[in-house]
């Protein structure tokens, strides 16, 4: 996936069996997004970076880019089929 480079941008974390959204605004845009199969540090646990939903498109053209990060506890496989 092409990273947006420069310039504040949204991440949206989507835990796995949870019902709301963590929330981060990179204002700077200096924070880097994880890459798919990843395994990642957040609340104090291991969490696999399922896929990474790029919602540039969706959001408009003057509005902050927002990337959607879907994550399942640390243990589980990643299907490689989904790209």
């Amino acid at each position: 996936m092409e990273m947006h480079v420069g310039g504040p941008k949204q991440i949206v974390y989507r835990y796995e069996g949870e019902d709301f959204d963590e929330i981060e605004f990179d204002a700077t845009g200096e924070q880097e997004l994880p890459t798919r199969g990843e395994v990642i540090m957040r609340r104090n646990r291991a969490w696999r970076v399922a896929y990474i939903a790029d919602e540039r498109a969706a959001s408009g053209r003057e509005s902050v880019p927002m990337y959607r990060v879907y994550l399942l506890s640390g243990d589980h496989p990643i299907d490689t089929r989904i790209k």
